[in-house]
């Protein structure tokens, strides 16, 4: 916007020194100094006026130039944080996954060794039926012995 505002400035003044000068020139062919001072003049407004318009265009064209870079490495930053949110993504994911498994085999285990002291349970739980039937077999039987003797 300031560009602008300068290159109208410039073309404004650049047009008043070129009125100014027609008004100030008569059909003689004589130029008296006052006449060229005011070409001379005339002259620089002009320069001065193309200067200005030349430096406005290059400060536009500097200013685009600055702008398509930010843009453009604002986009590759916002790809750059997209692909790391993908990869976080995926991450959390695996973790998950895996925890998962990870839970799945330690209930299988678990059930496993729930699975096993219940065998040894029954197992125990036989062989002290067994003994303790035998134990009461040798008790009847010295019993019995004893009443014998006694008889």
């Amino acid at each position: 916007m300031k560009t602008t505002m300068i290159r109208k400035l410039g073309i404004a003044l650049l047009m008043a020194l070129m009125l100014g000068g027609l008004v100030a020139c008569d059909n003689d062919d004589d130029e008296g100094p006052a006449e060229e001072a005011g070409e001379e003049i005339d002259e620089g407004a002009e320069e001065t006026g193309d200067a200005m318009e030349e430096g406005a265009e290059e400060l536009e064209e500097e200013a685009d130039d600055a702008g398509d870079e930010m843009s453009e490495a604002a986009d590759e930053a916002g790809d750059e944080v997209a692909e790391e949110a993908d990869e976080m993504e995926e991450s959390a994911e695996d973790a998950g996954e895996n925890a998962e498994e990870e839970m799945d085999e330690a209930s299988e285990e678990t059930e496993e060794a729930g699975d096993e002291m219940a065998e040894e349970a029954d197992e125990t739980e036989d062989e002290a039926s067994d003994e303790a039937e035998e134990a009461a077999d040798e008790v009847e039987e010295e019993a019995d012995e004893m009443e014998e003797e006694e008889n």
